[in-house]
């Protein structure tokens, strides 16, 4: 059997496979299809293989990219049985990118910090004897009152791998408040604030991670969007200029960048940021879409029409932006044509929202009333999924009580 570590190795794989078939839409759009259920922060979480995810985010996650979520469920219910009785990742190592980097923090925290690694190691041998819960035990003695403790990071991912979620919510007020001194741990912890949509905090212990180790663009990628949530845009801003700056070939971060410089009217700065991805590559459809969108919003029509429709078979939103410059150029039947056409393949209410609207102009209200219709039987289905959803995650926080008990 393989360990833990290569297990979570495994379903990342597969989850990069479905989201690679799936067209490689953007952690934005993936989380528009789960309704919002699930954080487009969360949604990176689970595809980076970081950790175990809950299982409602991945049955969620699992179903946006067209997956069947059954065919995950073995893999996970395994994962969270090796995480309760195995060795699990419990070092305080940054680990992002696979990167050897030398960072301030770290060299000027080795003396500082070697009661910690000593800890660490015993705990090691702790849990390869007696179980991560008493290897959490053991490391929750060492933490004592010292909730600034880089052995932070370390205890919530036994807690957490080990279900003891009862554990880590008695923890949580310890953590508000309080700055960690390790940048993996700062991070670990702003993570289990954002699970519970505490983005306040999730925003500063993230700061604190990104302050500890200034060149990850993870930490700051994460800064910027727990303060879009609080919408503060403006400094959400420069966070993503920032993520985007250190890493600038990461689709994701590079989306959010390009959004928050459209947001900002900075359109002829979002025009080249996205064109720097190639056109020969389809997974970078969506990000290119963004150009077309920023020379429309200039007013330079055909340079978006000739963007949009070299990626218009593979991207929903360059379906939908190209509709809309046709209709600045007076193109409405051939707008019309065009969401009729990706409505019906695929099934996108916002596409069904705004072939509605074209189709009005057009004086085609049997049209309207078709695409009404399905749209109607497409939210029934995406209501009736949502209540499973839920009945089954209250089921499961219910066995997980008894369980704790």
């Amino acid at each position: 059997m393989s360990n833990g570590t290569n297990g979570m190795s495994d379903l990342a794989a597969r989850l990069r496979t479905l989201h690679l078939n799936a067209g490689e839409p953007s952690t934005r759009e993936i989380a528009r299809r789960t309704g919002s259920v699930v954080s487009h922060s969360t949604v990176h979480q689970i595809l980076s293989g970081r950790r175990v995810p809950r299982w409602g985010a991945l049955e969620l996650l699992v179903e946006a990219l067209g997956g069947d979520a059954e065919d995950f469920l073995p893999m996970w219910k395994d994962l969270r049985v090796r995480a309760r009785g195995e060795t699990g990742n419990i070092t305080e190592a940054d680990q992002s990118r696979g990167s050897y980097r030398i960072e301030l923090s770290t060299i000027e925290s080795y003396g500082r910090d070697a009661r910690d690694f000593i800890t660490l190691e015993e705990s090691r041998k702790i849990q390869s004897i007696d179980g991560p819960r008493a290897s959490a035990e053991y490391i929750r003695s060492r933490i004592g009152r010292n909730w600034s403790s880089g052995l932070v990071g370390a205890y919530l991912a036994l807690l957490e791998n080990s279900g003891q979620q009862r554990e880590i919510e008695d923890i949580l007020p310890h953590l508000r408040g309080v700055c960690v001194r390790s940048p993996s741990a700062a991070h670990a912890v702003a993570s289990i604030f954002d699970d519970r949509e505490e983005y306040a905090e999730a925003a500063r212990h993230e700061k604190e991670a990104l302050r500890l180790d200034p060149n990850n663009p993870e930490y700051a990628w994460y800064v910027a969007s727990y303060l879009d949530t609080l919408e503060a845009h403006d400094e959400a801003h420069r966070y993503y200029a920032l993520a985007y700056s250190l890493d600038p070939g990461d689709v994701d971060r590079t989306e959010s960048y390009i959004v928050s410089l459209l947001e900002h009217s900075d359109f002829s700065r979002a025009a080249q940021v996205a064109l720097e991805f190639p056109s020969s590559d389809s997974k970078y459809a969506e990000v290119r879409s963004f150009a077309g969108v920023a020379f429309a919003l200039q007013g330079e029509f055909s340079k978006a029409e000739d963007v949009l429709k070299s990626i218009s078979g593979t991207s929903g939103r360059a379906v939908r932006a190209l509709a809309q410059v046709m209709m600045a150029q007076g193109k409405v039947d051939d707008a019309a044509d065009l969401l009729i056409s990706r409505w019906q393949s695929h099934s996108e209410s916002a596409t069904a929202l705004l072939c509605v609207e074209v189709l009005r102009q057009t004086g085609s209200l049997d049209a309207v009333e078709d695409v009404m219709a399905g749209l109607a039987e497409h939210l029934e289905r995406e209501e009736r999924r949502f209540a499973q959803f839920a009945a089954r995650t209250v089921a499961g926080q219910q066995s997980s009580r008894s369980g704790d008990a």
